[in-house]
This record gives structure tokens, C-alpha cells and sequence, in this order.
């Protein structure tokens, strides 16, 4: 699935600075927040909602 979202250039700037730091795509540290936002509200972690096979 694809969806698109529309970043503040700051934010996107920052992000960007954080990737690259830690030598990860920008995807990754959204996936993170992600992450983060679905525990905080008792969701289990994306990585356990993905469908089998799918990366």
C-alpha cells in the first residue's frame, strides 16, 4: 500500500537529518514514529500487523 504524506519542508528537513545520521531511509524513522504512536495507544507494533511475506 502507498500513502502520502504531506510534511512541513522543516519537518521533512529534519527527518532527512535524522536518516542520514543514523544511515537509514527517511521511511524508517517514520515507520519509528509510527511505531511508537500505535503502542502508545495499545496497537502492537507495525511489524506484527504486517501479512506474512510481506516485507
Amino acid at each position: 500500500m502507498h500513502t502520502s504524506v504531506y510534511l512541513p519542508k522543516e519537518v521533512h528537513r529534519r527527518l532527512r537529518e535524522i536518516a542520514f545520521t543514523r544511515d537509514v531511509k527517511v521511511h524508517d524513522v517514520i515507520m519509528e514514529g509510527i511505531d511508537a504512536a500505535l503502542q502508545k495507544h495499545g496497537h502492537p507494533p507495525v511489524s506484527s500487523l504486517k501479512p506474512k511475506g510481506e516485507a
